[in-house]
């Protein structure tokens, strides 16, 4: 039976260097720091097998185009090319690591179905592997359609949230539209022959209303689960709600206190600068006032400096002496005493005198004002300085507080937007729960349909299955798993009496990688149709033993770390196809040397960075 194996995948642009990680050609373990690209290499796989969008991330800014390198039957090697963007395909013969300057051998369309053009990616994937013409069950009517490739990815890429998520590894949408198609294709790979012998029956009437019903009221419960944000059911939502309600409590008591005291230290702030604009108000008042009285002591000074004037004149002139009549010149002798009198001199001599005086007194009072203004400006100027220490030590304590109560703000703001996220999640699960109702009644009134609504795979098929898993996971030691049964109502694995879904994500995830490997050797061992290759993303979330300080919640159920290493010996050793692998653990160092071991360090000056080489510095 015919196989692909993964050769690169390859990241390139017109101005950036290449970025790439090669695959071995059994396993590839790609391991180490978080947050250097390590899941987004599962992104990246699964849009090459025809997702319809790539998450943007900073990293690969300057990358235009992604190269994933293949070798298909009879060992070609062919390269796959495709733009982050999206759309269609192209195709090239031979190994491709270079951004291509030839035009492609094909074009591959994104998009598959029986109306779209014969060239695309999922007829040439499928073509590969000789499932080019499967047909699958869409529905308990035995509607079918042609099988895509994004048919079987979830049954051959896993990612980290699907690894640990409740949702059966058969129907990982938990959509009720998608049930029957999904169990469809498991039972497709475990039996190895597709739906195409099965003929689609006719509803009566009553079974066409109630099928049309049962359909509308599956798009309503689609449309509702897209709005769910979470995996989680409606228990853990609620443990959810009732510890963010909690600490809601704790953040607004907190909260309150800080505001308080912000409120007593605003009020303060807020004296402090009515009397800070009093006292310049003041302050500028008093100037205006001293600039006054200094125009007045000038005016005074003048007056003075006139008045001595006039007084020195006199003295020279003879004013202010008996003789000879200042104002007509007259001799004594010639004066008439009925016209000037002697004592008119003496008298102008005094009221100059008498000027002057007044004058300096004026003058010096006015001084004394002036002086004793001064000083009270001068006490309003210490005074502002004393109050404009105190704003900015008060300014001080207030940004001390909006410090401390910004995060609890921000934190606040965080839950209740969770609470509301959660509340949302849980007024859709109780309208999906009540649809449910609906669609249950009225799947309960076609009592006389004679097509089941799932066809199962055979017990033979299921027991060599489980029996894979069961020998798997006593490999790799994990507890509980003595006994392994498929539920197939649940259309899920039953380990140790507990169904998979029942269990904490460590659990889980362990169980959806024995699910996944064993379902790809269960088809190789016996000859049956399968891509040949699995990508893991961290299949094993282990904990390293009480020493470590690790605290669990009731939905971790973690590994030890014995089980991540017997998993990667595993797959290196027994596992038929190709297997890689992401996870955070570093790998035993004794698998052998056919394994390929890629590990990211996220240090500049150390080993390889990332994926993506490492972003330039700031400043840098």
């Amino acid at each position: 039976m015919n196989r692909i194996t993964l050769r690169h995948l390859t990241f390139v642009g017109q101005s950036v260097a290449a970025a790439s990680v090669d695959f071995g050609p059994k396993l590839t373990i790609v391991y180490g720091a978080s947050e250097t690209g390590k899941s987004y290499i599962v992104e990246a796989l699964d849009f090459m097998l025809g997702t319809s969008e790539l998450r943007a991330i900073p990293e690969a800014q300057g990358y235009s185009r992604i190269l994933l390198g293949l070798t298909i039957s009879d060992n070609e090697t062919v390269t796959l090319t495709r733009s982050l963007d999206g759309g269609d395909f192209e195709l090239y013969y031979g190994d491709v690591r270079a951004l291509p300057s030839r035009p492609p051998d094909e074009t591959l369309s994104e998009k598959s179905g029986s109306k779209t053009p014969k060239s695309n990616l999922s007829k040439y994937i499928l073509a590969q592997v000789s499932l080019q013409d499967a047909l699958v069950r869409t529905n308990s009517a035995n509607k079918k359609r042609p099988l895509s490739i994004r048919d079987l990815a979830h049954l051959i890429v896993v990612n980290e949230t699907q690894m640990q998520a409740r949702q059966s590894p058969v129907l990982p949408t938990g959509q009720y539209t998608r049930r029957t198609l999904e169990a469809s294709v498991f039972r497709m790979l475990l039996q190895g022959e597709d739906d195409s012998q099965l003929i689609e029956t006719a509803d009566s009437t009553t079974k066409k209303v109630n099928r049309g019903k049962i359909e509308l009221l599956a798009q309503v419960i689609t449309d509702l689960e897209r709005q769910l944000q979470t995996g989680d059911d409606e228990s853990a939502l609620r443990d959810r709600l009732q510890r963010v309600d909690n600490a809601i409590e704790e953040h607004v008591s907190s909260i309150e206190g800080a505001v308080r005291n912000r409120a007593e230290v605003v009020a303060r702030l807020q004296a402090l600068s009515r009397s800070s604009t009093e006292l310049h108000e003041r302050i500028s008042d008093g100037n205006s006032l001293a600039g006054r009285f200094g125009l007045l002591l000038e005016q005074y000074e003048s007056d003075l400096t006139r008045l001595a004037l006039v007084q020195e004149a006199g003295s020279l002139l003879g004013f202010f002496d008996p003789g000879v009549c200042v104002f007509c010149g007259a001799l004594p002798e010639n004066q008439h005493l009925r016209e000037h009198l002697e004592i008119e001199s003496t008298a102008l001599a005094e009221s100059v005198s008498s000027e002057i005086d007044k004058t300096m007194s004026l003058r010096d009072d006015l001084r004394l004002t002036v002086e004793d203004l001064n000083a009270q400006i001068g006490f309003q100027i210490s005074q502002t300085h004393r109050i404009d220490n105190e704003i900015s030590t008060v300014n001080d304590e207030l940004r001390r507080i909006d410090s401390l109560l910004d995060p609890e703000r921000s934190a606040l703001g965080d839950l209740m937007a969770m609470k509301s996220s959660i509340e949302k999640s849980l007024s859709v699960i109780e309208q999906i729960a009540v649809m449910n109702e609906r669609i249950a009644a009225m799947r309960s009134e076609d009592e006389h349909d004679s097509q089941p609504v799932d066809r199962d795979p055979s017990d033979l098929m299921l027991e060599g299955f489980t029996g894979i898993v069961r020998e798997m996971l006593n490999i790799w030691e994990v507890p509980e798993s003595s006994t392994v049964h498929y539920d197939k109502k649940r259309f899920d694995l039953v380990v140790g009496g507990r169904l998979r879904s029942a269990r904490g994500k460590g659990m889980r995830a362990v169980l959806h990688a024995a699910f996944t490997l064993s379902l790809a050797r269960h088809c190789l061992d016996r000859g049956l149709p399968h891509p040949g290759f699995t990508v893991l993303d961290s299949p094993v979330v282990t904990y390293r033993g009480p020493e470590s300080g690790d605290h669990l919640s009731s939905d971790d159920e973690l590994m030890p770390q014995s089980v991540a290493d017997r998993l990667f010996s595993y797959a290196a050793t027994s596992f038929p196809g190709q297997c890689l692998i992401i996870e955070n653990v570093d790998p035993p160092t004794t698998l052998n040397r056919d394994t390929r071991m890629v590990k990211f360090t996220r240090l500049r000056t150390e080993g390889r960075y990332g994926f993506f080489p490492p972003l330039p510095e700031d400043g840098g």
